[in-house]
């Protein structure tokens, strides 16, 4: 099981987990057994499953009655050359409460469909203020996008909040009818709850001149869920082992930001890659900021910080993350160093 406030970003490496303990069995690329955790699984001994490959992996904890599930598909691995196929599911968490990530991509010398999904913390998702408490509980995003080689692109995102709620049932200071009053307003007030679709987006860039050797400059549009258009011009350039895209957008309701990415692949296994984002002050709408959190995922954050920037070093043995983002208003900045490196004996 996972460890809430931890994370690896190296690749093929399972997620750190509390202390534990395992004792199964295992032939040739297929294992089953049962494992020990302080935290899921200390009166109960909790089950596990690992296929080869790792196309599916399974763990459930009896005590707390929450499950790990992990399925990870490519093609080449079964022979199939073309298109090339990576998606990856995962999803953790109680049998009313699950959250997870979803990652599929089927391209080819051509033409990349994308369809990506997210569900949890909002911490994870909103970047915000943190007086703005209205988005602070559970978060959903879906996102859909179509990649031209010749610059092409159409995207569809959608994100939802959902704020953290008092549990009524487990309140003694009430009585059932009191309760049931306060339920019945729960849902009404949920039934007339904007929050629950924060974010529609409808985005494409296309290009207005495109040359293979010196890349392409890329007219832009994005419209927003609050009836904002967003205008942009774009410089991108892509090759076999890097991309770079950087411009500048204008919005209807005078909004504005500059925004750009990049990845280097230094080979199979090294890739540099960063983002940032600068907003113009007093900016009405939040911004998206697209960092990878994958050699081949990328992940979107709803933010509304005046400047965002991440770097990023990832390598089979070691990786190397800086991050610094400032706060619109009063100015504050963050700076988060992280440093993670395998050895093998």
């Amino acid at each position: 099981m996972r460890d809430n406030n931890f994370y690896t970003a190296l690749p093929g490496i399972d997620q750190p987990i509390h202390k534990a303990g395992f004792l199964g069995f295992k032939w040739k690329d297929w294992s089953i057994g049962a494992y020990y955790s302080e935290q899921e699984a200390k009166s109960k001994p909790g089950i596990y499953f690992i296929s080869p490959w790792k196309l599916f992996e399974f763990a459930y904890s009896p005590e707390m009655k929450k499950h790990y599930v992990s399925i990870n598909f490519y093609s080449d691995q079964f022979g199939l050359t073309s298109p090339k196929i990576v998606s990856r599911i995962q999803t953790f968490g109680q049998k009313k409460e699950i959250d997870g990530t979803f990652y599929s991509s089927i391209s080819s010398q051509k033409l990349e469909f994308k369809l990506t999904g997210y569900r949890g913390k909002s911490e994870d998702l909103f970047a915000l203020d943190p007086d703005r408490s209205e988005l602070k509980g559970k978060a959903q995003l879906t996102r859909l996008g179509i990649v031209s080689n010749s610059y092409f692109s159409l995207e569809w995102i959608r994100a939802w909040n959902r704020p953290l709620e008092f549990d009524l049932k487990q309140s003694d200071s009430f009585s059932s009818d009191i309760l049931q009053l306060l339920d019945s307003e729960k849902k009404f007030r949920q039934d007339l709850d904007p929050s629950s679709k924060r974010w529609e987006i409808i985005a494409g860039k296309a290009p207005i001149f495109y040359d293979f050797f010196w890349g392409g400059i890329l007219l832009a549009l994005r419209n927003y869920s609050n009836e904002t258009i967003g205008r942009g011009i774009y410089y991108g350039l892509v090759r076999k082992n890097f991309t770079i895209e950087a411009g500048q957008e204008w919005r209807i309701n005078g909004d504005s930001i500059t925004e750009g990415k990049w990845s280097f692949r230094l080979n199979e296994f090294w890739n540099l890659e960063g983002a940032f984002l600068f907003q113009k002050e007093g900016n009405k709408t939040d911004s998206l900021f697209e960092a990878r959190t994958a050699r081949d995922e990328t992940s979107l954050i709803f933010t509304d910080r005046s400047s965002s920037f991440r770097l990023r070093l990832l390598s089979p043995y070691i990786a190397f993350t800086v991050s610094h983002s400032r706060r619109k208003e009063n100015k504050n900045e963050g700076i988060w160093i992280n440093l993670q490196a395998q050895f093998i004996f």
